[in-house]
């Protein structure tokens, strides 16, 4: 059975008990070691829509965690094949 549910539910309830200088880095730890670990994203997100700094009312499109994570997932998809840990 695959740990990335339980992955997600455990951030999730770091997310939401705990100060951002515990969970952000653990979100990008989990983010850069996990392959495709597409639910940082919406954590990043998450985080956004709960602890932003501008109220959201409507569409907002200021998501600096959300977009941050979104970048790192991208930036890492190449990077994973020339990592000598993936690769074995």
């Amino acid at each position: 059975m695959s740990k990335r549910p339980f992955l997600f539910v455990f951030l999730l309830v770091l997310i939401l008990t705990t100060p951002y200088f515990i969970y952000l880095p653990i979100l990008f730890f989990v983010i850069i070691f996990i392959p495709l670990y597409w639910e940082g994203i919406l954590s990043g997100f998450l985080i956004d829509a709960l602890y932003g700094p501008y109220p959201h009312l409507g569409v907002s499109f200021y998501f600096p965690v959300g977009i941050v994570a979104t970048l790192l997932v991208i930036i890492l998809l190449p990077l994973r094949e020339r990592i000598r840990l993936y690769n074995v």
